[in-house]
């Protein structure tokens, strides 16, 4: 249920959306994006606990990788999607997603940004554990 209200505003956002070719103006849409359905993944999970291999899962981290796909790999921008970043990597089993979620944060950490080395290092425990949470 939760997860088919955050569709609804998700489309209703994107009715709203005017059509723009600036690049900042994608990129901030794609962190909003990105936000908007860690949120809603967030959510899902702590209300409906579905497992982290049900579709609605992995409909979502798809939609979350898209959005961060739209984000440069700068410092602004990479602190703003911290958040969204963990979630991907927290909740997919899939290892092409795990590694776009590593190497983006591995990007990161050339600035060094304690917290993104403390999320890849918690990520390599939680992979290597192979627990569900």
């Amino acid at each position: 249920m939760l997860f088919e209200i955050g569709s609804v505003i998700c489309a209703a956002i994107s009715l709203g959306a005017t059509p723009t070719s600036s690049g900042d103006s994608l990129e901030l849409r794609s962190i909003h994006l990105s936000f908007e359905n860690s949120v809603i993944r967030h959510l899902d999970c702590r209300i409906q606990t579905p497992p982290r291999n049900h579709e609605s899962v992995k409909e979502s981290i798809s939609k979350l990788i898209a959005a961060m796909k739209g984000i440069h790999c700068s410092l602004l921008q990479m602190i703003s999607v911290l958040w969204p970043m963990f979630i991907v990597g927290w909740e997919t089993y899939d290892t092409n997603e795990r590694e776009f979620s590593h190497n983006r944060i591995g990007d990161m950490q050339i600035h060094g940004m304690g917290k993104f080395t403390r999320a890849r290092e918690l990520w390599s425990k939680f992979w290597a554990s192979t627990t569900s949470l």
